[in-house]
């Protein structure tokens, strides 16, 4: 006969590399240590799949086979009374269902990472956020805004071509711009201007203008 019942993980690395965890039961208040258990993904197949293990002392529901601890599986985490639900830290009115509309998936990690999808009406917004939200990247569906911000550097790298399409373009720098390369070329199809509070220097084996 199958039982249910909650546990507390005791340790999740497994010596086979299997995904497993070991948790700590009290039955009938007395605190008993299981085998290794697998854990229940959302998607698992050969090399694919998602891969997350409850972390030490997080609360899980296991399920047991034949009233004993060394058959079993964890179905699920879930959380104490108290221990707080993750906040987005995002949208305050839809965190924890507050405003009633359930239009909030978020992905949390131990460290304050986040995975945001909000489907807020009118607000609706895709975001990948860094712990203290200095590095983000956001889709908004509303304001049809593209966003990536950062207060370090950005790197863009590719072996072969970097192609950038828009119907404008706008370049903004507080200090320098340098552009170092084999060879480069400017295009306009219509007028062009170069304008400098300062000097302009063009140097070059040779210099045509016309």
């Amino acid at each position: 006969m199958n039982f249910v019942t909650t546990g507390f993980v005791t340790d999740n690395q497994d010596p086979d590399n299997m995904g497993r965890v070991k948790i700590r039961l009290y039955l009938s208040q007395i605190p008993t240590e299981t085998d290794w258990l697998p854990v229940i993904q959302s998607f698992a197949g050969d090399d694919k799949g998602i891969f997350s293990l409850p972390d030490i002392d997080d609360y899980v529901l296991a399920c047991f086979a034949n009233d004993s601890c060394r058959k079993g599986y964890i179905l699920g985490s879930m959380w104490p009374q108290q221990i707080p639900l993750p906040a987005s830290e995002e949208n305050s009115a839809a965190d924890f269902n507050g405003d009633g509309n359930n239009a909030l998936r978020m992905i949390k990690s131990k460290t304050g990472q986040r995975i945001i999808l909000d489907d807020t009406d009118g607000a609706e917004k895709i975001q990948i956020l860094n712990p203290d939200g200095t590095t983000r990247f956001e889709l908004n569906g509303e304001e049809e805004v593209l966003n990536l911000e950062s207060e370090t550097d950005i790197t863009l790298s590719s072996s072969t071509i970097v192609s950038i399409e828009a119907e404008e373009m706008e370049v903004n720098i507080e200090g320098d711009m340098t552009v170092q390369c084999d060879n480069l070329g400017s295009e306009t199809a219509g007028d062009g201007t170069i304008n400098a509070g300062g000097s302009i220097a063009i140097e070059g084996q040779g210099v045509g203008i016309n």
